[in-house]
């Protein structure tokens, strides 16, 4: 669903726009996609779902995953890669850029994915992600991750935004129906 989602809102809005158009965006396809499926519910639309084949299902599933496994190799890597359209361009930059490899950033990743694996075997009953997290956020500070060129999320503003009604084009609510009705179905399968 967040695949479909992040899909459909660089489609509508385009490459990069600003924080607050894409958060309002964001929150307006999620409202549209809840009052989509509350809808399919309160109909007992659930029928509909019998007319997807499992094959098809699970097809799109499989390639979901690997989509946003393939997307995060940059990140792993420490590398800095532009958007290509399609997944496998980038996939492909960012193999030639390899040998521009962030040591740092790799060892991090390295060190979170082996600390994952750990604990799911070991103690499957404890928190694992959190537990790794705290480690890794304990080890960038005690290594000086931030002074090596890593980067770090760094200080998150306290407190909630104020509530309001996103703002939405006009011209864009089409689109953003379609892509709810969409990403609603698919999430209602899944």
């Amino acid at each position: 669903v967040s695949l479909l989602s992040a899909a459909a809102l660089q489609g509508i809005l385009g490459g990069s726009p600003d924080t607050a158009t894409f958060i309002a965006y964001s929150a307006f396809l999620a409202l549209l996609v809840g009052l989509f499926q509350l809808s399919l519910g309160l109909l007992k639309m659930g029928v509909l779902v019998d007319f997807l084949s499992h094959p098809v299902i699970i097809g799109f599933t499989n390639a979901a995953a690997l989509i946003i496994a393939s997307s995060q190799f940059s990140k792993l890597f420490g590398l800095k890669i532009a958007d290509y359209p399609h997944q496998y361009e980038t996939v492909w930059y960012t193999l030639l850029a390899l040998p521009h490899t962030h040591w740092p950033t790799l060892g991090i990743a390295a060190f979170s994915l082996f600390s994952l694996l750990l604990l799911k075997k070991y103690a499957p009953q404890l928190p694992n992600v959190l537990i790794t997290v705290v480690f890794t956020t304990l080890l960038s500070m005690v290594i000086g991750f931030e002074e090596m060129g890593g980067k770090v999320v760094g200080t998150i503003q306290s407190g909630l935004p104020s509530l309001a009604i996103p703002s939405v084009s006009t011209n864009h609510l089409a689109q953003l129906i379609a892509s709810a009705v969409v990403i609603a179905l698919i999430g209602f399968v899944e």
